[in-house]
């Protein structure tokens, strides 16, 4: 508990802006998108409606099926309550702190690393530049926020299949698919690698599991899932992506120093930072160099590899053909 105590001051003490004040994100996707749905969201959450349409835009478009308003994500409508940049504000110190007890969590209990190295890891990941850089994209943070969970209850054991359906339901509700699909890739890469192959019985029953779990939570949203698809179908992209835009926002090669060190010049793209310190990335470093002949931090530091390798996208041959 107080390991919890001193991530959420570390938290309050980066964001303390938001935290701590009445000032707001007055700027991008936050300020244009974001504030306006999720007012809208909590308006009818107070009013004891259903926001199936919402007449403000054009000449009214629906509500409910964008997934991106995130209207059954349980922490929005907790906080309908709140005036909406209020709202934002808890939401982003919330989620930040969420993530790095996630990480704590894998950390000690997974990991086996000390309260140390496990509470590093933690401030880290929770106000580093990853999540830190994703503040204005509300739905993507609040997404990203349970990546470490999906691990912890991945390595939880049997009972550990229903909270890992729930955490994937949460991530689904939060409404940035994308967090969704990423994360559970990853997880799926991280099982594979961590799972020995013999006996075949035993893997296949964990395999097994982890795509029941996958199912059971896709099922948990299928209230938001199944009226999302069928707008999907309706949308500019129901086509699906051009080449072009599937390259879009690819890393170039040049920029991977600057998304992983300080930068002192011009401010990068916020989707291109993973900065978490130079002190950070020499422990990370050290630490995956010390503990290589353990199958979890291998797998972990293959899993970064492997999340560098596909998002270099059209500077990567085999990314274009796939």
């Amino acid at each position: 508990m107080l390991d919890g105590f001193v991530l959420l001051l570390v938290v309050v003490a980066v964001f303390w802006k938001l935290a701590l004040t009445n000032l707001i994100i007055a700027r991008g996707d936050v300020l244009t998108y974001f504030y306006p749905y999720l007012d809208y969201a909590a308006e009818a959450t107070r009013q004891a409606r259903l926001p199936l349409w919402n007449p403000y835009l054009f000449m009214g478009v629906p509500f409910l099926a964008n997934s991106q308003a995130g209207f059954f994500y349980p922490f929005n409508r907790l906080m309908s309550w709140l005036p909406v940049t209020r709202a934002v504000n808890l939401t982003i110190i919330l989620h930040a702190w969420l993530a790095g007890m996630g990480l704590y969590t894998f950390a000690r209990r997974n990991l086996r690393l000390t309260r140390l190295a496990a509470l590093t890891s933690s401030m880290a990941f929770a106000v580093g530049g990853y999540l830190a850089a994703q503040v204005e994209h509300v739905n993507q943070l609040q997404g990203l926020a349970w990546l470490p969970w999906l691990f912890v209850c991945f390595e939880a054991g049997p009972f550990g299949w229903i909270g890992l359906a729930l955490t994937i339901a949460l991530q689904l509700f939060a409404g940035h698919t994308q967090a969704a699909f990423i994360s559970l890739t990853g997880l799926g890469a991280y099982a594979l690698l961590t799972t020995p192959p013999r006996p075949w019985r035993a893997w296949l029953r964990r395999m097994a599991a982890f795509v029941g779990a996958i199912v059971l939570g896709a099922g948990l949203a299928a209230v938001q899932l199944v009226p999302t698809m069928e707008l999907t179908q309706l949308s500019m992209r129901g086509g699906g992506l051009s080449l072009r835009e599937s390259l879009s926002f690819s890393l170039k090669p040049a920029l991977a120093g600057r998304a992983l060190l300080p930068i002192y010049g011009p401010a990068i793209f916020p989707e291109y930072i993973a900065y978490i310190g130079i002190a950070g990335l020499a422990l990370a470093t050290l630490g995956v160099m010390a503990s290589w002949r353990n199958a979890r931090p291998r797998a972990l530091a293959i899993l970064c590899g492997l999340g560098l390798f596909f998002a270099l996208g059209a500077y990567n041959p085999l990314y274009i053909a796939l």
